[in-house]
């Protein structure tokens, strides 16, 4: 059994459920907490320890690969609700 800590994105990560991770990070967003924040303290650490998790062989290298890819498309979401949220600053 692999023990989760107490970063709420590391479980849908584990498990490949990317609508889960994005959801978390949309509430995140929405709670206007910044992208840098969001990458430093959950996406970020959520990482390193899925990495420790594989070097232990405590998950599969699948395992592992899918949450790198899951948190790939998290900060392409990221990157569009920035980019989003500059066009609806400017003025015409």
């Amino acid at each position: 059994m692999v023990a989760i800590t107490n970063n709420p994105v590391l479980k849908p990560l584990l498990a490949g459920d990317h609508k889960t991770s994005s959801g978390l990070i949309k509430d995140l967003l929405t709670a206007n907490v910044p992208p840098a924040e969001i990458y430093e303290s959950f996406l970020k650490p959520a990482m390193y320890r899925i990495g420790e998790l594989w070097e232990e062989n405590k998950i599969s290298v699948a395992t592992e690969h899918l949450a790198s890819a899951i948190v790939e498309s998290l900060l392409n979401e990221i990157y569009l609700s920035l980019k989003f949220s500059e066009k609806s600053n400017k003025k015409l």
